[in-house]
């Protein structure tokens, strides 16, 4: 684990009227360095899940022969073992990356589905808007990939407007 530096930079963002939350900003080099700035099961789980969906592409290309241009599969499966090694890697733009692509998998999943009761078309598009929450929302993925983390703590010197 990497070493906590010793000064940091804690840059206060705006606070939620409805929650009393604010995130807080910090340098690359504290995030990595914080426990949480490492990858979680959750986070594993998400690069095998990507890992997975280039691997049931690269088994389909094997089993029914390539019927259309080279390029298309070769997008279809580098996409998912790249976003994978990104979000791995802990590259800060990744999660960004992966909503987006989420979103677009969700879409072609929806407009594939052939029957409303395809249970794997629902499962995949369950477990897309799932990884797009967590990416977005979970405290452990902004850390890592945005460099931020959620505070209730009030500020000193600051009116927290109670009685």
């Amino acid at each position: 684990m990497a070493k906590m530096p010793d000064e940091g930079v804690f840059t206060r963002g705006k606070i939620d009227q409805n929650t009393g939350a604010q995130w807080v900003y910090v340098t690359a080099q504290m995030a990595r360095a914080h426990p949480k700035g490492r990858l979680s099961i959750e986070l594993w789980l998400v690069v095998a899940y990507f890992v997975a969906v280039a691997a049931v592409r690269v088994a389909d290309v094997a089993a029914y022969g390539q019927s259309g241009a080279w390029i298309v599969y070769a997008v279809q499966i580098g996409i998912p073992l790249l976003l994978a090694a990104l979000i791995a890697l802990r590259a800060p733009w990744s999660a960004s990356v992966a909503i987006v692509l989420v979103g677009l998998g969700v879409v072609a999943s929806l407009k594939g589905l052939e029957q409303a009761d395809d249970p794997l078309q629902i499962f995949n598009i369950a477990v897309l808007i799932g990884i797009a929450v967590y990416l977005h929302y979970g405290d452990r993925p902004n850390l890592i990939y945005r460099h931020r983390y959620r505070s209730y703590a009030p500020i000193e010197g600051e009116d927290q407007g109670g009685a």
